[in-house]
């Protein structure tokens, strides 16, 4: 029995096929129409609703976490920054920058 441990197992098939996931993809990289649906960018929540209306196939948002990550599409960042901060410091702090004096 301990020789069928290691034994690799098939991944199970994904809820899209490759058309459906092409589709998608071209979906979340073109955005949402802020004048259609009202959304300014998506969540997984909403892409998972409108895969729903669309395909007729259920994904939790997690799954869906899991297959856009497969794809290759990462999630935007936006790095906060203070009203008041100074916007040329951090050329400063720049790797090559000019020592103090």
């Amino acid at each position: 029995m301990a020789g069928l441990r290691d034994r690799p197992r098939p991944r199970r098939p994904g809820k899209l096929d490759e058309a459906e996931l092409r589709t998608r993809s071209a979906l979340i990289l073109d955005g949402p129409d802020p004048e259609a649906g009202g959304l300014s960018a998506w969540t997984r929540p909403e892409l998972c609703r409108v895969i729903a209306e669309r395909f007729a196939k259920r994904l939790p948002p997690a799954s869906l976490s899991r297959v856009v990550r497969r794809r290759g599409v990462s999630r935007p960042k936006a790095r906060q920054r203070h009203p008041s901060s100074d916007r040329g410091a951090p050329q400063g702090f720049q790797q090559g920058a000019s020592p103090l004096p």
